[in-house]
């Protein structure tokens, strides 16, 4: 049995949920709108390798923020 990596996983985490993400900015949709105004949302699976990267970091470094 192959184990699917940590990206895979979270990659997978992601595209479970309805979330959507402007695809300049990658904040979640909320009735603030987003930081640049584009409000071009995607789901998780509609954007792009790269944003999907940049997403999961971001997501990564909130969690693990401050655990030293």
């Amino acid at each position: 049995m192959q184990m699917k990596s940590l990206l895979d996983q979270y990659k997978e985490a992601f595209s479970e949920t309805d979330d959507r993400f402007c695809e300049y900015c990658l904040v979640i949709e909320s009735t603030d709108g987003c930081d640049c105004d584009q409000r071009a949302w995607r789901t998780f699976d509609e954007l792009d390798d790269e944003s999907q990267l940049r997403l999961i970091n971001q997501e990564i470094g909130t969690a693990f923020e401050g655990a030293k």
